[in-house]
């Protein structure tokens, strides 16, 4: 989760990746703001399950100090996301408020 100090607008981008060897049929999270979903991102096998996919999703938020940004609402079963470098999130800082 990243919780804003320094007002202004910010971009994210989340990766989610299936997990290799799971037997599902997707796999989907969402970048939310202050609980609020702004982009979901899925990914959907197509009837392979063994190996994995990605999906990849970016976003532009005008954030107010104290304004929480995460990856939420993901799928009901944790282990269907991958744990490892196919999953990652980050944002930076692209114009502060003045």
């Amino acid at each position: 989760m990243f919780t804003c100090r320094v007002p202004g607008l910010y971009w994210f981008s989340a990766t989610i990746g299936k997990a290799f060897g799971v037997n599902v049929d997707y796999a989907k999270c969402s970048i939310m703001l202050n609980g609020a979903q702004k982009i979901q991102l899925y990914t959907d096998p197509h009837g392979d399950n063994l190996n994995g996919y990605s999906s990849t999703g970016s976003v532009a938020l005008q954030l107010r100090s104290g304004d929480r940004v995460q990856v939420g609402e993901c799928s009901n079963d944790a282990e269907k996301i991958s744990p490892d470098f196919r999953t990652h999130f980050s944002g930076m800082l692209v114009k502060p408020d003045l």
